[in-house]
């Protein structure tokens, strides 16, 4: 009977360590499904997510920002130099979002997107903050882009967040035709 009863504990006690990291683990799942793994920074699909929540609720700010040439920084120094560059880029783009607490996220190759609940143009000032840190803290330039969802909310949108991440989008390339290392929160200002 004892026997029976200190075997029944210690099942019992196995069984609980082990739901106890079973628990922990789906909670990692989590965080990796949001989160890309090099930067530390969220993805672009929680991107899509989070900013469809906020932009019901309020008008957003998106930043969209490139790394320039950064392709030929792979090719002359590196892909594990390159991971560098995108780690202390992620980083110090988190820490100038913390002002307006904005959040951070990875798009895509060298491609980082912030959504800031702020205006256009102290998300403009913003945004030249982090690509004078990063000029001066990585040693890269960045060609930025900046949108507003209330300059195209005025017309009825379904995915208003997709437009506004767009419109950032194509600001930033105006900011890379137009000689890189700037940001671009108009189209007459290229």
């Amino acid at each position: 009977m004892i026997y029976s009863l200190a075997l029944l504990c210690l099942m019992l006690y196995e069984m609980l360590r082990y739901m106890d990291r079973l628990i922990g683990l789906l909670k990692n799942v989590g965080t990796y499904s949001m989160t890309d793994p090099l930067t530390k920074l969220f993805n672009k699909g929680y991107l899509l997510k989070k900013s469809a929540q906020l932009v019901e609720k309020q008008p957003v700010s998106v930043i969209f920002g490139d790394i320039d040439n950064f392709k030929n920084l792979n090719d002359t120094k590196g892909h594990e130099y390159g991971d560098e560059v995108l780690i202390k880029v992620a980083s110090v783009f988190k820490n100038v979002l913390k002002k307006k607490q904005g959040t951070a996220f990875r798009y895509g190759g060298e491609e980082v997107v912030g959504v800031v609940m702020a205006n256009l143009e102290d998300t403009a000032k913003l945004t030249e903050q982090f690509r004078a840190a990063v000029e001066k803290e990585v040693g890269v330039t960045m060609s930025l882009g900046v949108a507003n969802s209330e300059e195209i909310s005025k017309v009825y949108r379904p995915r208003l967040e997709l437009d506004t991440i767009k419109l950032a989008d194509e600001r930033m390339y105006i900011s890379k035709r137009t000689g890189k290392n700037k940001v671009t929160i108009r189209e007459e200002d290229s």
